[in-house]
């Protein structure tokens, strides 16, 4: 099960190739199953109610992710001939991702009614 498919993520403008996407999907996934504590992965279908913001937070997520190097840290600027990498002193990869899959999906219930980001017991 994927939550974003490769033709809706280029239908978005979006830009990995198609061989690196499968990664970075499932990477997003995780984060996002992480994020909400599994609740959009226990009732996801094509017909939840939050599809449209479920894909937005998966665009932007692969987005964010697809931006670091293989160090983990976010890029801010690279130059090629030159050979120059400047890295971002904003926040880590993972609290932006958490602050962009919060911001699409916060807002949203699941079938219980419990707050997909829900962070206490439910």
């Amino acid at each position: 099960m994927v939550y974003i498919t490769y033709a809706e993520y280029q239908s978005m403008g979006g830009s990995v190739e198609a061989s690196a996407f499968t990664l970075l999907e499932a990477e997003a996934r995780a984060r996002v199953d992480r994020y909400t504590f599994g609740r959009v992965a226990a009732e996801y279908d094509r017909s939840v109610p939050y599809l449209s913001d479920l894909k937005s937070a998966m665009f932007a997520a692969i987005e964010l992710l697809r931006n670091r190097d293989a160090s983990g840290k976010d890029v801010s600027s690279m130059s090629n001939n030159g050979i120059s990498v400047t890295y971002s002193q904003n926040a880590s990869i993972e609290s932006s991702v958490y602050d962009t899959v919060r911001l699409f999906l916060e807002r949203h219930k699941n079938a219980d009614g419990v707050p997909l980001c829900y962070v206490g017991v439910s």
